[in-house]
Parts: structure tokens; sequence; C-alpha cells
């Protein structure tokens, strides 16, 4: 608090004198303040026997000696400040950290956590990611590489990827755009279910064909790592 703009209009000495008898407690009594402070006994037992206005540092004084803050003995409470420790707490609390791979990083076909290298976490607000229906610990944040999704998405977007969806039947009734590794690598592409029982792997952009996979060959050769619920990147001009 600027203590050259300390309103005294609001102090009551009557308070007053109560808030130095409170604070001179665990110094033993007043004597024992006013040492604290440097100041005579004499002195602070006249800010308690005069009806005079205080002076604001006379004020400051008692707020440095006593460990209370000139809010406090101001007006008898504490001022409701955030710390920096709780506002951390709530900040922490209202956003989520997600886990952020490069998935341009590995050819390999193994774990999605353990094949690629991560990068800087991607926070977001807890609510907002609530509204998409997704397990928190089950999203990670990918970048989609290259054209073959073009237009739907483009080389460098961000993509938010549920891993909890991998499922070969709920892949081939509703489709989606999914991360998986095929031939090798990984890849972002559209599945969808072909009549045989298979999956068809899908490049939006038609300079890309597509691909059948019989039941077979869908199992053993196409590892699905996660469904991708949203997709952000810089505004594109419509073809």
């Amino acid at each position: 608090m600027d203590v050259s703009i300390i309103d005294l209009r609001y102090f009551a000495m009557g308070e007053y004198a109560e808030r130095i008898k409170e604070a001179a407690k665990p110094f033993g009594g007043v004597p024992g303040l006013a040492a604290e402070m440097g100041r005579p006994a004499q002195t602070v037992y006249n800010w308690i026997r005069t009806p005079a206005e205080p002076k604001a540092s006379d004020i400051v004084a008692l707020a440095e000696a006593s460990k209370r803050s000139v809010h406090w003995w101001l007006y008898g409470i504490e001022a409701q400040e955030k710390t920096l420790e709780l506002a951390i707490a709530e900040r922490a609390e209202a956003e989520i950290a997600l886990r952020r791979l490069d998935l341009r990083a590995s050819a390999g076909a193994g774990s999605l956590v353990e094949a690629v290298q991560q990068q800087t976490p991607l926070t977001v607000p807890r609510d907002w990611l609530a509204k998409f229906n997704v397990q928190p610990t089950a999203v990670i944040v990918a970048e989609c590489g290259g054209d073959s999704m073009m237009p739907t998405l483009d080389d460098g977007d961000l993509l938010l990827v549920d891993t909890s969806i991998t499922d070969e039947l709920y892949i081939r009734e509703r489709g989606g755009i999914y991360i998986i590794v095929h031939e090798g690598a990984f890849q972002v592409k559209r599945l969808q279910g072909i009549p045989s029982g298979g999956i068809r792997i899908i490049s939006d952009n038609d300079n890309y064909p597509s691909i059948d996979l019989d039941r077979d060959r869908a199992a053993t050769d196409l590892v699905v790592q996660g469904r991708v619920f949203w997709s952000g990147g810089a505004i594109r001009k419509r073809m």
C-alpha cells in the first residue's frame, strides 16, 4: 500500500488502541512491541491513551514491527490479495497441459508415446477441452505433416488426438480421421469401413489414391493410434 495516500478519515482511535494491544501480545506487551520498533515504550502508550490522529509513518512502523499489513492496521482485516502461489494454483486448476508429440520424428510402428519425440506441452483451458467429452489423460497434440489431407488438414496444422479410440468396430461404423502407423510410418488419414469387413485408408487430397485393406491385412498392417477430434492452423484461402 502506498503510505503517501493513506486515508486516515476512516481510522477510529478506539480501534487503533485495541489493535496496538492485540499486536503487542506476541511481544509480551507494549514494551516488547516498542522495543521491536526501536521506539520508547511511552511513545506507544501515548498512541493508546491520546485521542490524536496517528501519523502515517507511525502506522507503517507498527506494521513493520508487528508483521501485520498496513491494511490490517487501518481496517482491522488483512487485504484479500492473491498470493503468487495461489494464483499459480488456480491457473493450474483451470488449465491442463497436453502431451505434444512430433510424429515426424519416428518411422517405427511401436507405442505412440515411446516411439516419438516429446515436445513442449500445449496448455488449454479445462472447460474448453471438456466440451469434446474426452479424457484429458488420453489426449495428445500432434502436428500434421504433408499435403495428403488437403483441404481438410494442411501441413503444420495442430491436431488433438483421443488415443482411447482405436477399436476396429468403432472405426468401421463411424469412420473419421486418425493417426495410424502404416507401412512403417506415422500417418494422418481418414479411415472408413468397407463392405468386406476391412478398412479403407483415405487421403482427402485426390492426388493420393485410397488403399483398401481386407480384415486380415487391417489386423496385421494397420495400427490405429487415436482419433483426431480437433485441428487448428493458419486461415487458408478457399480452393
